[in-house]
């Protein structure tokens, strides 16, 4: 890596990790970290404190960062000389610069820090859009700011793991700085060879933000989607004023539930205000599967900027399908007893309609029987003779066709045969021997 503005290299943070780790110590106001002075402790995370601090060559303010004393292990410390490494090689306006990195004895032992960039009058997303008052569309531009930010990590292979708020702090001139890449793991195959503690399979990132993949501890299946996802989670609180889920103080197992199963509610449904395309925007960053989400920030910031312009954005809506599929997992206990019900109806009506097919083929069956019966009653009375009558003179003589008569010049008239043949059906029935006087 190339050396830093202060002409120290990342590499030498390694010497500490033999070195004692300090306990119950923190740095006072006035206290020295080679050029720089300590003012005040500013804020702490999970990994490390934050001071402001005042630099003498060239003279600024600065945020100090360094491992919080009690914490320190191997583990943590190449995580964060990672840190260190990405934070050099991310130049962007929109990124907290580091400016020197290096190792401070504290306690009894050796703790690495850095200089960064330190956001005057610095608050974060959320917090600077209320104090504000901003209306929805400049929310939306302010957020964009960031995205470009992000994206320029995503090109450096470089996946943020914990974007939040309070790691997007707006500065007094109201431009958005993404600071806290502490939990950061680079793509880059060269990097890659350290086994930081985010790559045992722990969780890393905050719970509210973090996507669904993240809770699987599957590291290395996570890549910039998970970016994707939080920042849209982060724009959901921007724009609804709370997050899509209430899971800050739920143990893990739990918020890993939630997340991997709950719909969050919509933006439209939240404020009507909100529907149409940002609400579909934020829809697509909060995919459960990735592979529907924004490939990457800038594709997520791309689509803002078509909203803001009035254009067509490339996000849509979920179809029909889609629209009850998250329907069934935002009510899965109706969703089951709807199922239930609908599979009892089919079965229902499947059952009603085989039996009415099988009694409409056994009425067709006796109806064909009948007439074949009919039939056979017809033929064995035509064939008979009545007594005192010329053998075919009979009502019930077998009857040549009309054609054969008329071609011949004798016989009944058409008229005639026709109203015998429909007159014959009512006869039938009744037709017995003649008694004669």
């Amino acid at each position: 890596m190339e050396p830093l503005d202060s002409g120290l290299h990342v590499a030498g943070l390694t010497e500490f990790l033999a070195s004692p780790a300090p306990t119950g110590a923190d740095l006072q106001p006035g206290a020295r970290l080679g050029d720089v002075t300590i003012v005040r402790l500013v804020g702490e995370g999970g990994m490390g404190r934050v001071y402001e601090g005042l630099q003498g060559m060239p003279c600024r303010t600065v945020a100090v960062k360094m491992i919080r004393p009690g914490v320190l292990s191997p583990a943590a410390a190449r995580r964060f000389e990672h840190e260190a490494q990405i934070l050099g090689r991310l130049t962007h306006p929109g990124i907290a610069r580091i400016y020197s990195v290096g190792m401070q004895p504290l306690a009894g032992g050796t703790v690495p820090y850095f200089v960064m960039e330190y956001v005057e009058e610095g608050k974060s997303i959320t917090e600077f859009a209320t104090a504000r008052g901003l209306g929805m569309r400049d929310r939306v531009a302010l957020f964009r700011e960031a995205c470009q930010a992000v994206g320029h990590g995503h090109q450096k292979g470089v996946i943020h793991r914990d974007l939040k708020p309070g790691n997007i702090l707006v500065d007094a001139a109201g431009h958005p700085k993404v600071i806290d890449f502490g939990v950061a793991r680079s793509t880059d195959a060269d990097v890659a060879r350290t086994t930081m503690l985010t790559d045992v399979g722990q969780l890393v990132g905050t719970l509210q933000y973090m996507s669904p993949e993240q809770f699987d501890g599957e590291v290395d299946e996570i890549d910039v989607r998970a970016d994707v996802y939080a920042l849209g989670v982060v724009l959901y609180e921007l724009l609804a004023g709370k997050p899509p889920y209430d899971i800050a103080k739920r143990p893990v197992y739990e918020a890993a539930r939630i997340v991997h199963d709950t719909e969050p509610r919509s933006l439209a449904t939240v404020n009507p205000k909100l529907r149409g395309d940002v609400a579909t925007i934020v829809a697509k960053c909060l995919e459960k599967d990735r592979g529907r989400r924004y490939s990457s920030a800038a594709e997520l910031e791309a689509d803002m900027g078509r909203y803001l312009r009035g254009e067509p954005i490339t996000a849509s809506p979920p179809g029909l399908v889609d629209g009850l599929l998250r329907l069934a997992r935002r009510h899965r206990v109706a969703a089951a007893a709807a199922a239930a019900s609908l599979t009892a109806l089919v079965a229902a009506v499947i059952g009603v309609s085989m039996f009415a097919v099988q009694a409409e083929r056994e009425r067709k069956a006796s109806n064909a029987q009948r007439q074949r019966a009919d039939d056979d009653v017809v033929d064995r009375l035509a064939g008979e003779e009545l007594p005192g009558q010329p053998l075919g003179c009979g009502p019930f003589e077998r009857r040549q066709p009309v054609g054969a008569h008329a071609a011949h010049g004798h016989g009944p008239r058409a008229d005639e045969t026709e109203g015998l043949e429909r007159g014959l059906g009512g006869r039938v029935g009744d037709a017995g021997p003649r008694q004669h006087p």
